[in-house]
């Protein structure tokens, strides 16, 4: 119908219910928050901020008498004045009061138009609906959660009394140990003493075989080069043997002339100084020789006799009894240690935190994977491969457990050392996200974890009603 003005049945209840609201508030507690009736209907008189008095027939009389506009909570006359929007269905919002009947629709249910002619929509419910389905979804997850941190909280104080109890049992697995250790130590070292004097014998003989066969050697040589028999190796006798004459080149010979130092070759030499200063060099040249009398090698050497063997299996033996023992026992420390460690951490009110003591969370984005491990470290390792870079070892917990630090990681180049902040809130899981470096060499993420679940008060158990 033309010229005709049609409202939707919404509209037409939420523009009824702003009006219904409007009228039904009493005009001196206009734009006043319920909290703060008793100090507008107290007496005839009503008290400004700094205790000065006025007639309460003065309120929301479009004047400004307060100097801290109290007294115009429902106009626009002051200009430091509030208005109150109780915004039913939504969240309660305070308005600079000069927003009062300007025209502008800005409490959400139209009450600080109630004097402009502009008629304003009640809009809370719509606007409230995101922030009620956000809050029920948070409700929920805060109910499932604290459920999941009592299993968090029964978990956490066994593994506690676990540790404790296994402490007990190590100290006393590592006495055990220890005196086993003892044990074979000193069955070790009586295995080694024989072994040893075995072993010395057998390398006596060998090297007494050796020097014997190499003396052999050098006296067949020394007797071979001795043509004149005289007890003296001359230069002369070295180059008149046919396998020692081409040793040095005429260019050398020249050398030799001209002044350079003289070679063992060139001087007479007894026994002595043939088999230290030359045997050495030439003895492989006669390998051919019908009479030639070898030198012993390491390769040579025989085996150990059949006694000395057993002596040395039996030193084997106890030394890898004493070795397996002794690993055992250094095992058993370093798990002591750690759990003790383990044992001083802060886990949180009924160990509640304790289950992290031995359990690490992942966190992967396009390029990195980031690993963090509580009480110990976090990391960050590219996806293609590579080397881990530490972010931060463990500093502790921010105030309430809400917070985690991460100080200390290799340092950045040119900068300083990495660390990681985890912020930490309530979640149905174990779950690390939103990791990232807002500034540079500084980390941080987020932990959702049923441990920061608080226990739902029963208000927010109950459920209300959403009607108008």
């Amino acid at each position: 119908m033309s010229g005709t003005l049609l409202f939707s049945p919404v509209l037409l209840l939420s523009l009824l219910c702003v009006t219904a609201l409007v009228n039904a508030t009493p005009h001196h507690l206009r734009g006043v928050s319920p909290q703060d009736y008793s100090r507008y209907e107290e007496s005839d008189r009503f008290v400004c901020g700094d205790g000065s008095e006025i007639a309460r027939d003065a309120i929301n009389d479009d004047y400004c008498d307060c100097e801290d506009g109290s007294d115009e909570p429902g106009t626009s006359a002051c200009h430091n004045g509030v208005f109150y929007c109780a915004n039913e269905m939504h969240t309660p919002q305070f308005i600079h009061s000069n927003n009062v009947n300007d025209g502008v629709c800005d409490c959400c249910d139209g009450t600080d138009e109630y004097d402009s002619g502009v008629e304003c929509e009640n809009t809370c419910y719509e606007a409230g609906r995101i922030a009620r389905e956000e809050a029920e979804r948070l409700r929920k997850m805060q109910e499932e959660g604290y459920v999941k941190k009592l299993t968090l909280i029964e978990q956490g104080t066994k593994i506690m009394q676990e540790k404790r109890n296994r402490v007990d049992v190590l100290n006393a697995e590592i006495e055990e140990a220890s005196a086993l250790c003892d044990r074979l130590e000193e069955t070790r070292k009586s295995a080694e003493t024989p072994e040893k004097e075995a072993k010395k014998s057998h390398d006596d003989s060998w090297k007494e075989r050796v020097e014997e066969q190499l003396s052999r050697a050098v006296a067949w040589l020394f007797s071979l080069l001795d043509t004149n028999e005289d007890n003296i190796i001359s230069p002369l006798e070295v180059k008149e043997h046919p396998l020692l004459s081409s040793t040095q080149s005429e260019e050398e010979e020249g050398e030799v002339e001209e002044g350079s130092e003289t070679t063992d070759e060139e001087k007479e030499m007894d026994f002595d100084a043939f088999k230290d200063e030359l045997f050495g060099d030439i003895h492989e040249k006669f390998c051919d020789h019908d009479a030639f009398v070898p030198t012993l090698k390491d390769s040579e050497k025989p085996p150990y006799d059949e006694a000395t063997q057993q002596l040395i299996d039996a030193a084997n033996e106890a030394r890898d009894a004493y070795s397996k023992a002794e690993k055992v026992l250094r095992d058993l420390t370093t798990e002591l240690n750690k759990i003790n460690k383990q044992l001083e951490h802060d886990v949180g009110e009924d160990n509640v935190l304790a289950p992290f003591l031995d359990e690490c969370l992942e966190y992967i984005d396009r390029e990195y994977k980031y690993r963090l491990c509580f009480f110990d470290r976090v990391t960050q390792e590219p996806k293609s491969g590579g080397r881990k870079t530490k972010l931060g070892g463990w500093s502790g917990w921010g105030e309430n457990y809400t917070s985690a630090t991460f100080n200390n990681g290799e340092k950045c180049w040119n900068g300083p050392a990495r660390s990681m902040e985890i912020t930490i809130e309530c979640g149905i899981e174990n779950e690390l996200k939103n990791v990232g470096e807002p500034n540079r060499c500084e980390y941080a993420a987020t932990l959702a974890t049923p441990a920061a679940c608080a226990q739902p008060s029963s208000s927010s158990s109950s459920q209300g009603h959403d009607e108008l």
